[in-house]
């Protein structure tokens, strides 16, 4: 098991788990509760996947909505942080 620099086991909680608690429980932090981890946690996990919380909120089907969001990271995988193409 991998641990951070803190010592602390990573969480390794897939993005379904999390878009469905929050569904679920409708709060970010009641999610983070049931997960057994921080809703900061929660927040940047969504961030990455390009993923707001109103999406996740108001999606009708949370598969379509993971599939959305894969089919558009390759397309922001070429750019840079400042949104130029890599060389």
């Amino acid at each position: 098991m991998k641990t951070t620099l803190r010592g602390r086991p990573r969480l390794n909680l897939e993005l379904q788990q999390i878009l469905e608690a929050v569904r679920r429980r409708g709060q970010v932090v009641a999610a983070a509760r049931e997960l057994g981890c921080s809703d900061a946690y929660i927040h940047v996990r969504l961030k990455k996947a390009g993923i707001t919380l109103r999406d996740v909120l108001e999606a009708r089907d949370l598969e379509a909505l993971l599939q959305d969001q894969e089919e558009e990271l390759p397309e922001q995988a070429g750019k840079n942080r400042s949104g130029g193409e890599r060389s």
